[in-house]
């Protein structure tokens, strides 16, 4: 049984950032002989800023290496077929679907872990000859009406009253005492 936190260790954390940059999950790796347990390991990342640097190239790496895998996957068609008793060649579909799984596994992780890369992108724009404009009107006071300018001082009080309110009734009643943070 491993401890559960261990000090950093050069030669562990190499082998660690080597696996990591290969693909693997920081969960596997932990889980081989002799290997730190997951949290010590971001411990590490986060207390130790050149491991920390080293980490995060090797994790992009290993997100890098997930992509690559996406086409052998999808062009890996070996096992798609299977021959039955009598000579008849059907479709693995055992197999087709996890290789469905495995490529939509490794596209949303992508696109969540690195998606300056592999998320998707939307894009606005507009039409060059009608191009988007935001038009902010000015607002002369002389112009509103005896009506329109008692709307904009009701609506004012109004945020004014909710404002006060928010700040009387910050702190948290507890019983029938109020205690403040």
């Amino acid at each position: 049984m491993r401890p559960s936190s261990i000090e950093y260790d050069p030669v562990l954390a190499e082998d660690i950032l080597e696996r990591l940059a290969d693909g693997d999950s920081v969960a596997s790796i932990c889980r081989g002989e002799g290997m730190p347990d997951e949290r010590s390991v971001r411990r590490w990342a986060r207390n130790d800023a050149d491991f920390g640097d080293q980490y995060a190239i090797a994790r992009r790496l290993g997100y890098e290496k997930r992509a690559d895998e996406l086409l052998e996957i999808a062009d890996g068609s070996s096992a798609d077929w299977i021959e039955t008793e009598n000579g008849k060649r059907i479709l693995n579909t055992v197999h087709v679907n996890r290789a469905r799984l495995m490529i939509e596994t490794r596209k949303w992780l992508l696109s969540k872990m690195l998606p300056k890369v592999y998320g998707d992108h939307v894009t606005v724009a507009g039409d060059p000859d009608q191009p988007i404009r935001h038009v902010v009107p000015r607002i002369e006071w002389c112009s509103l009406s005896d009506e329109e300018i008692e709307a904009i001082e009701a609506f004012a009080l109004a945020a004014q009253r909710r404002l006060n309110a928010a700040n009387f009734n910050w702190g948290i009643v507890w019983g029938n005492k109020k205690v403040t943070r």
